[in-house]
């Protein structure tokens, strides 16, 4: 949801590339009815997106990473991602 909110606030930009992972997704999983039914009342289509885990190549190519929780961007979970590399 968050990816494609950011989208539409870029107006389309294609300058910029935004990408969503979790820290403990499932790769492929579709998103739920009710999120894809929210978004569609917000004027956005995220029924062809898929879940997709964060992993250090993604990290590597961050200008910026916005995060949920304080939590999400803790030390541990960044020495966790590396040790999965």
């Amino acid at each position: 949801m968050a990816e494609e909110l950011c989208r539409k606030e870029l107006n389309g930009n294609r300058d910029i590339v935004v990408e969503s992972a979790g820290i403990g997704a499932v790769s492929g999983q579709i998103p739920s009815h009710h999120a894809i039914e929210v978004m569609r009342e917000l004027g956005c289509d995220i029924s062809r997106q898929r879940s997709q885990p964060i992993n250090q190549e993604m990290i590597r190519r961050a200008d910026h990473i916005f995060v949920m929780t304080y939590g999400h961007r803790s030390e541990e979970h960044t020495s966790e991602l590396q040790s999965r590399q």
